[in-house]
């Protein structure tokens, strides 16, 4: 008998390729062991059973073998087990998409370098030209589509692409393709995914991180491709090592992000198949243990090459402008300590200047001369994810002391000779293991401690994910609370991939309003109900200046995470179908929370976002959690060295009102006082006992949001200030003209009600009605505040009577029925009616109270 056989439980790709196969050896029958994956039957059934028939080895029984065409990578002993008897007998020939297989053991070897198996028989199809039938294209296609992800999987190859083209030219079906398009691993393939996330490690070499991932199993399982793609994307590494372990072979999978690295040094003496940031790597009958130890060993000693500019550089860079005078330039030079400069013109680098020519330019005189008229134009420059050792080149070759680094055209580093010495010789000591990624299943989480409808709307937004191919996360606060088992309802989704898109999709499922915010990557949608989902781009913030608004950029989950505020924050939940509630946590966040931590993931968090010093403390306060040490030593710094001062007072008073908002907002004010914070916000400020007092009294009190609250926090703590800063802070936040005169009445009132209690006078409703008349809600706030528990329950009553209760008589009818004039006296008369009317004077009493009055009179 003559076979064409693949792997056990064949795929798309692979019976695809047997019944390619077939067209080339008509007199071989295809004969398989196990099931087709559901689909793949579907599929035939569907389309033309007649046209793809097959046998089953289950369903022979095998005299003899004289012929045997294997397609896929696959070695002897991955063979079906009825093949055994007569491998050593019959002619072998194998169709090796890969090309790792070793030819010594076949007769044949008709090998490529392509994402699928059934390119390399199409491609043999396409050179005979042996015409195919549109149900044999279509197969063919739905094959070649599902194997290489839509021409997006890391091993795709152009030959792929123009074997697709041949196939659609061939008559092949795409309305077939996009039905059997694949979009979600299988229930093996997730079992054996999330084996590799477990087994994951990330050992730092030289300062370069490689994550760390291994498995066993019996042979190698298909869409092994897929699984290394969705593990990298999923855990964010640069670079990536994935070893799996079958009984006599080692695969080994190198996957990295850039280019410029090449494996192949790495996993030397192995059969090699390369691709563009992808190398996979082959061992047959090797010890595991030793073949890993000399693996990482030959990692630490190629790791130069590893080692990128950005792990290096300085960054971020002093620039000046092109307009400068050079005396300017050598005062900043003088300050920072600096012997070179990036010149900006027009809002793109235009050239370099050094402290050479510099004090040459002064030394001739030219010191109010444009600094564009001393510096250097023949700039060297690198790409951030360039190697180190490519920095050193480039320096040696052009003779410079410093080299700029551009990402995408823009100026984000700096690496000079000492940089390029001291971040060589600091990341050789401070070479260490570690576990770093730490993932877990949430579902329980989020099944038990939210409410049905949410849970369920976080299940369909990771279905319109998968949909659209794009990886989806729950992120930041949301995911924070989950944990600590509070209600937050502020959901935000981040995606690997268009957040408009990604909106406009969903949008096809619920009625919402999408609102685009292009120049930060983000849409928000709008429920009928009230409710907000904001959609962002995954993205990493970079800042021109500390303390503005950040430009962005399109990144992946884990630099989008790494620029959030805290480490608390910067934890997300994968939402996609196939790994739905696995927490993602990059940077120990979760360990934070448990240990109840504020810290920060990287020094110039303050720098870059000042609001983040009010943050901190808001969230300290609020979990009753402790500011890390190096944390807050970073905040107190920049709190003295004025970078609050650098924020826009709208971005300082939303942080305000957010901490009045806390339950005990009174701890967080205390804590900024501490921490000196208020007399950067508010000069002459005064947070005394007194101000405590009022502030408690009135955050204990306050019923509704007017009169606004920040209002009332800065006129207690402004109490005493000079009318400067009072203008100061009218025109920093953006508070009312007025804001003046509602401390001045609301003083004054306050002074003479202290005044009446020190006399030894008891508060009526009488001095309230002589004192307060009908003031803005601003001053009755502060009046409040002054207040102890018992007059404030008199000053409320008050307050309640004087809007309740109106006298009958007004002044029309004093002139009308009382003969009286316009003038002063209604007034005083109608003022003694409504005081009277508050002190229980009944209606039918008024007539009589009037004359009384006017007699007396």
């Amino acid at each position: 008998m003559k076979i064409i056989t693949t792997r056990s439980r064949p795929d798309f790709d692979d019976l695809a390729a047997c019944f390619a196969a077939k067209r080339l050896y008509a007199d071989h029958e295809i004969v398989i062991e196990g099931k087709p994956e559901e689909k793949l039957e579907r599929f035939i059934n569907e389309t033309a059973p007649h046209l793809f028939f097959f046998h089953k080895f289950e369903e022979l029984e095998l005299e003899s073998v004289s012929s045997l065409i294997v397609v896929g990578t696959v070695s002897e002993n991955q063979l079906p087990t009825a093949l055994a008897p007569f491998l050593s007998r019959c002619k072998k020939i194998l169709f090796d998409h890969l090309g790792t297989a070793a030819s010594e053991n076949w007769d044949k070897v008709i090998s490529g370098n392509y994402g699928a198996a059934i390119t390399l028989l199409c491609r043999e199809l396409r050179d005979n030209n042996v015409k195919i039938t549109t149900e044999e294209a279509t197969f063919y296609a739905v094959a070649l589509y599902r194997k290489t992800l839509n021409f997006s999987l890391f091993t795709t190859m152009p030959e792929d692409l123009n074997i697709g083209a041949w196939l659609l030219a061939s008559g092949a079906s795409l309305e077939k393709v996009l039905k059997y398009q694949k979009f979600s691993l299988n229930r093996d393939q997730r079992r054996h995914f999330q084996k590799l996330i477990d087994n994951t490690r990330t050992i730092t070499i030289k300062g370069v991180e490689v994550g760390f991932s291994e498995i066993k199993l019996k042979t190698v399982p298909q869409g092994i491709f897929e699984l290394i793609e969705k593990l990298w994307i999923t855990l964010g590494y640069d670079n990536l090592i994935v070893f799996i372990r079958t009984s006599r072979d080692t695969f080994i999978a190198g996957r990295t992000r850039y280019r410029e690295i090449d494996f192949s040094r790495i996993f030397s003496g192995a059969r090699l198949s390369s691709y563009p940031n992808f190398t996979l790597a082959y061992y047959q009958e090797v010890d595991f243990d030793i073949l890993k130890e000399r693996i990482i060993k030959s990692l630490r000693e190629n790791i130069l090459s590893f080692v990128q500019v950005r792990e290096i550089m300085s960054s971020p860079v002093r620039t000046v402008l092109s307009e400068m005078p050079v005396k300017e330039a050598a005062r900043i030079m003088e300050n920072t300590g600096h012997s070179g400069l990036p010149v900006i013109g027009n809002n793109r680098l235009v050239g370099l200047v050094t402290y050479d020519n510099v004090r040459k330019a002064i030394k001739h005189g030219l010191k109010n001369v444009p600094i564009k008229e001393i510096m250097q134009t023949n700039l060297v420059t690198i790409k951030a994810t360039d190697s180190v050792s490519e920095a050193a080149r480039k320096m040696v070759e052009n003779g410079s002391g410093r080299i700029l680094v551009l990402d995408k055209g823009i100026l984000v580093g700096i690496v000079t000779k000492s940089d390029l010495m001291r971040g060589v010789l600091t990341k050789k000591s401070q070479e260490f293991e570690t576990l770093r990624l730490e993932t877990s299943k949430v579902t329980d989480l989020i099944e038990r401690r939210l409410e049905p409808d949410v849970a369920t709307m976080l299940r369909f937004l990771g279905i319109v994910g998968s949909e659209v191919n794009m990886p989806t996360y729950v992120v930041g606060g949301f995911v924070r609370d989950l944990l600590l088992d509070r209600k937050n309802y502020d959901i935000d989704i981040v995606v690997e991939g268009d957040a408009r898109v990604f909106a406009k999709t969903f949008s096809r499922y619920f009625e919402v309003t999408c609102v685009e915010h292009k120049e930060f990557l983000t849409t928000s949608m709008f429920f009928r109900n009230g409710l907000r989902i904001d959609v962002a781009t995954a993205r990493t913030e970079y800042y021109e200046e500390p303390a503005v608004l950040p430009n962005v950029e399109v990144s992946t989950i884990k630099k989008d995470l790494y620029r959030r505020d805290f480490s608390i924050n910067a934890m997300a939940i994968k939402l996609n179908q196939e790994e739905f509630g696995l927490l993602l946590d990059f940077f120990g966040c979760k360990n934070d929370l448990e240990k109840g931590i504020i810290r920060t993931l990287y020094p110039l968090s303050f720098v870059e976002d000042p609001t983040r010093i009010l943050r901190a403390i808001r969230f300290e306060q609020r979990f009753n959690f402790k500011i890390e040490n190096r944390t807050l030593e970073l905040l107190k710094k920049h709190v003295s060295q004025n970078y609050l001062e650098r924020v826009t007072g709208q971005r300082l008073r939303d942080e305000l009102e957010k901490i009045i908002e806390e339950p005990d907002p009174l701890k967080a004010i205390k804590r900024m006082e501490e921490l000196r914070v208020f007399e950067h916000l508010f000069p002459d400020s005064v947070v005394d006992d007194e101000a405590l007092r009022m502030l408690d009294r009135y955050f204990r009190r306050k019923k509704s949001a007017k009169p606004k609250p920040v209002y009332i926090l800065a006129m207690i703590l402004l109490k005493n200030a000079p009318e400067r800063s009072l203008d100061y802070v009218i025109k920093r936040y953006g508070f009312p003209r007025k804001f003046p005169d509602w401390i001045k009445r609301a003083v004054n009132i306050s002074e003479k009600l202290k005044r009446t209690v020190q006399s030894g006078e008891q508060l009526t409703l009488r001095t309230f009605f002589y004192l307060l008349k009908k003031p803005e809600p601003e001053v009755l706030s502060f009046i409040d505040a002054t207040l102890d528990d018992k007059a404030s329950k008199l000053l409320h009553d008050y307050l309640e009577r004087i809007e309740r209760i109106k006298p009958r008589i007004n002044g029309k009818l004093l002139i009308e029925k009382f003969g009286l004039k316009e003038g002063p006296e209604i007034r005083k008369i109608l003022e003694e009616l409504q005081l009277a009317k508050l002190e229980g004077l009944h209606t039918e009493e008024e007539e009589k109270f009037v004359k009384e009055l006017l007699g007396s009179g």
